[in-house]
């Protein structure tokens, strides 16, 4: 009578069950990762509809932060002038468990109730639809608040809500859990508030001919209308035009480990700056940051158009877009800012000097890990002509 297997017998086994886990590990791979692809496309479609419910009470319009009459001349537009004579709008974030508002705050004037709880002027761009002065904002300005108070109300009420964090935006996530669990309306301070993983296009939240194609950047403190958000049925190519976008490179990863960069705030390893392209000073100290979705040729984030569908907007497309448009502008002389992108080519920004605000920030970093082709890319975030461009015009 036969007692055992023998260890050719148990060879083959152990060879058959590893060629069926080799065969199966890609598939579930691919599965989870399709799952993952899902449910940001799940929570960005979410934030839209809330976006279109917002525009339903606000004249279609898209959502900002700041004020829209303070321009018209530099003296309207500077904090430390209109602080003076107007009852400005507060940029909350949300309440604590106390009931008290932590948001960015700005004073007031002494007839609306005088200077609030650590208001100051430094934060005033971050009402800004972007902002790139990170010495005194700390943050990018209102385009990565789609989690605002004054929005999340019609998506969740609250800004630590998990639909506003990807699910392979792991580091963000990480931060964010305790605070989601919490189930707060807002958990921790303001100086270690956890951004989403999502982001508006700025250029769409700004009047149209504040990046105009034709004149250049046009400062928005100089024009009655630079800060009044259009209308979303302003967008002139709105299958074209993104509207929300993954802020982190997530999507086509080389590594999802190697490149998560470093905790805001916290720069990660013995060497911080070898785990990010990106490494900012803020109030003295060195951040290590994420990759961001404009930082490779592979990169294809979850994008949201104006027209309603949700996609994926890959950089390749984008450079593509902006190269054949650059060369089918290239004989006319009227037009000042050529491509369909502010700050392209050669990872650099071209238009620093009449672009203020991007001093000191690279659009579309390349190296060689997140390479592509040399070519800096700056679509969603500056899109000439704003609400009225258009992202891409489609593959080849």
């Amino acid at each position: 009578m036969r007692k055992g297997f023998t260890i050719i017998e148990l060879l083959v086994v152990v060879s058959i069950i590893g060629l069926l886990i080799a065969i199966l590990l890609p598939a579930i791979g691919k599965a989870r990762d399709g799952a993952l692809l899902t449910q940001s496309q799940s929570n960005i479609r979410a934030i839209v509809q809330g976006a279109t419910t917002y525009g339903a009470d606000f004249q279609d319009r898209q959502w900002t932060a700041i004020a829209e009459n303070i321009g018209g001349d530099p003296n309207n537009g500077d904090c430390s002038k209109y602080a003076t004579k107007r009852c400005s709008a507060q940029l909350v974030l949300g309440f604590d468990k106390d009931g008290a508002s932590v948001g960015f705050f700005i004073p007031i004037a002494a007839d609306c109730g005088g200077k609030i709880a650590s208001a100051t002027c430094d934060v005033a761009k971050a009402y800004w639809p972007c902002d790139f002065d990170l010495a005194k904002t700390g943050n990018f300005g209102s385009w990565r608040l789609p989690n605002a108070k004054s929005f999340s109300n019609y998506v969740g009420g609250k800004f630590y809500g998990r639909v506003y964090y990807a699910p392979k935006d792991k580091i963000t996530l990480q931060k964010a859990d305790p605070f989601i669990e919490t189930g707060d309306d807002f958990a921790g301070t303001i100086d270690k508030a956890v951004l989403s993983s999502y982001c508006w296009s700025p250029a769409a939240m700004w009047s149209p001919d504040v990046l105009s194609k034709k004149n250049g950047y046009q400062d928005p403190k100089l024009s009655p209308g630079g800060f009044r958000s259009p209308a979303s049925s302003q967008a002139s190519f709105p299958e074209l035009k993104t509207r929300l976008i993954e802020h982190q490179w997530l999507q086509n990863k080389p590594s999802m480990d190697f490149m998560d960069g470093g905790i805001w705030g916290t720069p990660k390893g013995p060497n911080p700056d070898s785990f990010s392209p990106k490494i900012r000073s803020v109030q003295g100290q060195r951040i290590s940051m994420p990759w961001f979705f404009n930082e490779g040729g592979q990169s294809s984030p979850v994008t949201a158009f104006f027209d309603g569908h949700v996609g994926q907007l890959g950089v390749s497309e984008a450079v593509d877009t902006n190269k054949r448009i650059t060369f089918a502008d290239s004989s006319n002389s009227q037009i000042a800012v050529k491509g369909s992108f502010f700050g392209t080519g050669g990872g650099g920004n071209k238009f620093a000097a009449s672009f203020p605000m991007a001093t000191g920030y690279t659009f579309g970093f390349f190296d060689s890990v997140a390479y592509n082709d040399g070519i800096g890319c700056s679509y969603h975030v500056l899109t000439a002509d704003g609400i009225r461009g258009r992202d891409t015009i489609g593959q080849k």
